[in-house]
């Protein structure tokens, strides 16, 4: 994401169509007016925006902990080669 995002807010506003800005989990999308007076005027992002969930899979925990095992080994042996060197 770009550090400001004001010249593409001015883009969307100069080219806005109520009727295709719609798409509530884009950045910017028109919220009809009765949506809003309905939820007490309530202007927060997060009352209309949609969030996108995208499915996580994760590895099973004993592989997860072997790979820790195995991280763990590791550091052990570079602590004893530094100790080593240490004298």
């Amino acid at each position: 994401m770009a550090e400001n995002d004001i010249p593409d807010l001015l883009k969307r506003w100069q080219k806005r169509n109520f009727e295709q800005d719609t798409d509530r989990t884009e950045k910017a999308f028109f919220v009809p007016k009765a949506e809003i007076a309905a939820n007490g005027y309530d202007l927060s992002i997060n009352r209309y925006k949609e969030a996108e969930y995208a499915e996580v899979t994760y590895e099973s925990p004993k592989v997860i902990l072997q790979k820790l095992r195995d991280l763990e080994s590791e550091i052990r042996a570079d602590l004893d080669e530094l100790e080593r060197l240490l004298g």
